[in-house]
């Protein structure tokens, strides 16, 4: 019985890690997006791509690369969105 509850304690840390490894920072917030593309990422939220610009990592990425960029864990990513007005 205890070697049982040692094997599904040792399962659930090793889950536990699985899934912080997974995280990806967006603006500030760790979310589990990492295997996703950019793409699928931003189909999923609210913003309007015809008026956002996303860095990873330091790097703009290309509005024409956002279907081939793909998600990993660690990466940080901002996305920043333009207003107009005056």
């Amino acid at each position: 019985m205890l070697e049982r509850e040692a094997a599904r304690s040792v399962a659930s840390r090793f889950l536990f890690c699985m899934e912080v490894k997974s995280m990806v920072k967006i603006n500030g917030e760790s979310l589990p997006v990492a295997g996703q593309t950019l793409a699928a990422y931003l189909a999923a939220t609210d913003y309007d791509l015809k008026r956002i610009a996303v860095e990873r990592n330091g790097e703009i990425i290309p509005k024409a690369q956002y279907g081939e960029t793909v998600l990993v864990d660690g990466d940080s990513l901002e996305v920043v969105s333009f207003v107009g007005g005056g």
